[in-house]
C-alpha cells in the first residue's frame, strides 16, 4: 500500500521509451523489470507520464492500459492465449494490399516510360525513366495493420481504453508527419485519434512498414525527429524521469580491448553493418545533445538514462526485427541494467532517493537471479533448472544469426 506522501512523490514520475524495432521493445521490457525489482518503491503502474517513440510507443501504450512490465516479460515465455499473445505475424505479415495498389500503376508508368524513350525529342535519359518506375516500389515490405488490430482489440477489453482522453495517465505517442517532416505528439497535439492508430503511425519504420494515414495526413516513425522526447513530460512538471534507449552505436575497438569481442571491422559486414552504425550514430548523438539541453532547461528534474554501452555487441549485432532472439535480449537487458545500477550507484541512487525510492541492496547483491525467476510463478527446483536450460538453448540458437565479428 502506497502512502499519501509517496503517492504525491510518484505522481511526478515519468518514463520515456525510444525506438529500436522488435529487439528494442524487448529491451525496454527487460530494463523496466530490472528497475522495478532493484529499486524499492518503484512501480511503473503508478507513473503519471508515459512517452513512447516507435517500439517504445507499443510498450508505453500497454503500460498506460495497466499492463505491467513483469506481465509483458511473462508473456514472452508463457503467452496468455486468452488475454494476448505476441507472435511473429504481428510484425512479419507481407503488405499484400500495398503491393496490389502499386501494381495498378504499372501499365500507365510503363507506357509513359516507353513513350519517353521512343520520342524523337528524348527529353529524359534512360536513367530518369528507370527512376520514374521507382514509384512502383511499395512504401513498406510488411503490413502494420496486424499490430494496429492487436492493440485495438486488446484496448477494447474491460478496464482498458483506446482513447487518450479516458486514460488515467498522460500517454504521449510521437510520430512524424511525412509531408511536413514535423513531429506530432498524439495525446497532446492530437487527442481524438485512437491510441492503437497513433502507435501504428509511431512505429511505421520507413521502408519496412508503410506510412499510416490519419485524417488525410501520412505519418511515419517518430524516431525520424525525436529519439526519446522526454521534454514533453519535463515541461508538464515531471521531476524524476526514467529514459530507456536501445539504439547505441558500437565501439569495436573498445569491445576488442575489453575482450568481449573478437577482432574484425564493421566494413567487413557489408552495407547492413555500415548503415546500422551510421543510423545509430546519428540517432544517439542527437539524443545526447537533447539531454544536455534538458540539464539546462530543467535543472530541478532528475533524469536516469539506461542504454547499452558502446561495447555491447549483443544489442548491436542483434537484428532489430528479430523475433526469435526475444528471450536472449530480455534477459540481457535485465542483467545489464542491474550491473549498471551497481556500477552507477553514486550517480543514480541519490536521484531516486530524492523521490522517496531506494536501492534494494540485497537484491543487487544476488548475482544468481534471472528475470524469469522473478516474473514466472514459483516452480519446483527441477522444473526451474529445466526452464533455465531451455531458455539458454533458445538464446544460443537465436544468437547464431547475430554473432560478433571474427
Amino acid at each position: 500500500m502506497i502512502s499519501g506522501k509517496q503517492e504525491a512523490i510518484l505522481s511526478q514520475l515519468g518514463v520515456a521509451l525510444a525506438g529500436g524495432g522488435i529487439s528494442g521493445g524487448i529491451y525496454h521490457i527487460g530494463v523496466l523489470c530490472a528497475l522495478e525489482h532493484a529499486i524499492d518503491g518503484l512501480d511503473f503502474m503508478d507513473v503519471d507520464h508515459l512517452i513512447g517513440v516507435s517500439a517504445g510507443a507499443i510498450i508505453s501504450s500497454l503500460m498506460a492500459n495497466a499492463i505491467p512490465p513483469s506481465e509483458l516479460a511473462k508473456n514472452i515465455i508463457e503467452p496468455d492465449l486468452d488475454e494476448y499473445e505476441f507472435t511473429p505475424e504481428l510484425f512479419y505479415t507481407p503488405a499484400y494490399e500495398n503491393y496490389a495498389t502499386k501494381g495498378l500503376f504499372i501499365p500507365r508508368l510503363a507506357v509513359d516510360a516507353l513513350q519517353d524513350v521512343l520520342s524523337p525529342a528524348r527529353k529524359y535519359s534512360f536513367l530518369s525513366n528507370v527512376l520514374k518506375l521507382s514509384r512502383l516500389i511499395p512504401g513498406g515490405i510488411f503490413s502494420n495493420k496486424p499490430i494496429y488490430h492487436f492493440l485495438s482489440d486488446l484496448f477494447a477489453k474491460t478496464n482498458r481504453t483506446d482513447d487518450f482522453r479516458k486514460l488515467k495517465k498522460n500517454l504521449r505517442v510521437v510520430a512524424t508527419d511525412l509531408d511536413s517532416s514535423k513531429s506530432v505528439v498524439f495525446g497532446l497535439d492530437i487527442t481524438d485519434v485512437p491510441i492503437s492508430k497513433a502507435v501504428q503511425a509511431s512505429a511505421a519504420l520507413p521502408g519496412i512498414f508503410p506510412p499510416v494515414e490519419i485524417d488525410g495526413r501520412a505519418y511515419v516513425d517518430g524516431a525520424l525527429n525525436k529519439t526519446i522526447h522526454a521534454s514533453v513530460a519535463l515541461e508538464a512538471g515531471c521531476k524524476l524521469m526514467f529514459c530507456v534507449n536501445p539504439i547505441v552505436p558500437v565501439d569495436t575497438s573498445s569491445a576488442i580491448e575489453k575482450g568481449v569481442m573478437q577482432r574484425g571491422k564493421l566494413v567487413d559486414r557489408g552495407l547492413p553493418g555500415i548503415l546500422s552504425q551510421t543510423f545509430r550514430t546519428i540517432i544517439h548523438s542527437r539524443m545526447i545533445a537533447g539531454f544536455k539541453r534538458y540539464e539546462n532547461e530543467f535543472p530541478d528534474a532528475d533524469i536516469v538514462l539506461i542504454e547499452p554501452s558502446m561495447e555491447d555487441y549483443t544489442m548491436f549485432f542483434t537484428n532489430v526485427l528479430s523475433f526469435s532472439s526475444r528471450l536472449k535480449i530480455c534477459e540481457h537487458a535485465y542483467q545489464d541494467t542491474l550491473k549498471q545500477l551497481v556500477a552507477r550507484r553514486s550517480e543514480i541512487e541519490p536521484k531516486v532517493k530524492r523521490h522517496g525510492l531506494k536501492f534494494n541492496n540485497g537484491f543487487l547483491r544476488d548475482t544468481d537471479r534471472v528475470i524469469w525467476d522473478e516474473v514466472l510463478p514459483k516452480r519446483k527446483k527441477a522444473t526451474k533448472k529445466l526452464e533455465h536450460a531451455l531458455l539458454d538453448l533458445e538464446a544460443c540458437l537465436s544468437s547464431r544469426s547475430s554473432m560478433p565479428l571474427s
